[in-house]
């Protein structure tokens, strides 16, 4: 259940720890000019005002990076990931995958290669909050070992409320349907994620989050988080991050750095 978790998590959190990447006070979801200057006035549409947005609806952000975890037994799991979005408008298309590496004589000659994930997601815009709906799909990789070769489908809903122009809060609820493998059952499972994001100054954002993943009956997932990202550039931003584990079935810690790139 590790591996199924860690991967939708980056997928959410994505969504979840959105980037307001121009500073202007519109999430990036709907943000139609994405590289205004700090100064500017803006619109509800994130453009100078007076200027027409109609060519400026899309962007593209490619993002990599690693997490390095350690479980309650101090074995570490490393993993390599990468995740793809494309938005147009209100619209947005993702993509995802992570690859592991395993502390442990045990996954010494297993492909540990991850299932590949799909998202599509909906922003929807009011006066003083955004909701964001997302739908999506767990293709699972044949070739690996460590993949249940199930097909999930998962749902979530994310709420933003910006309490100030610095101060946002943030929360998402998702169902999966996980498929059953030829070997086992799983049940389907909720999850839960609650963040403040905090925005420092033009370069820096932090987020403290909590997440809890499960299905009532069997293994949960609970952990604390700090998040921070560092805008490198007009395209280019740094994530970073720490994780604690509330439980017993959550990693122990887990630190993560990632490089992305928006055009």
């Amino acid at each position: 259940m590790y591996f199924r978790l860690l991967v939708i998590s980056l997928f959410v959190c994505s969504n979840l720890y959105a980037i307001d990447e121009d500073i202007d006070g519109v999430d990036d979801s709907i943000d139609r000019c994405l590289n205004t200057s700090f100064d500017d006035l803006v619109d509800e549409h994130g453009c100078p005002q007076g200027e027409n947005p109609q060519n400026k609806k899309s962007k593209t952000t490619l993002e990599i990076g690693s997490e390095v975890a350690y479980d309650q037994e101090d074995i570490r799991t490393s993993s390599l990931n990468f995740y793809v979005a494309y938005q147009y408008d209100q619209w947005s298309l993702a993509f995802s995958n992570r690859s592991y590496s395993i502390d442990s004589s045990s996954y010494d000659a297993l492909d540990l290669a991850g299932d590949y994930y799909l998202m599509l997601g909906y922003t929807q815009s009011f006066e003083s909050f955004l909701i964001q709906y997302s739908l999506g799909v767990k293709f699972p990789n044949s070739e690996s070992d460590i993949s249940s070769n199930e097909r999930d489908y998962f749902a979530f809903v994310t709420l933003a409320y910006p309490m100030s122009d610095t101060v946002v809060l943030k929360g998402s609820y998702g169902y999966t349907l996980t498929g059953d493998s030829a070997t086992q059952e799983y049940s389907n499972y909720h999850t839960l994620m609650l963040s403040t994001q905090y925005q420092i100054n033009d370069k820096w954002q932090m987020n403290l989050g909590y997440k809890y993943s499960g299905s009532g009956y069997d293994e949960e997932y609970r952990t604390l988080s700090l998040k921070g990202c560092y805008k490198l550039s007009d395209s280019w931003f740094m994530r970073m991050g720490y994780e604690r584990g509330l439980n017993d079935e959550a990693y122990a810690n887990s630190l993560s750095l990632s490089l992305g790139v928006s055009f």
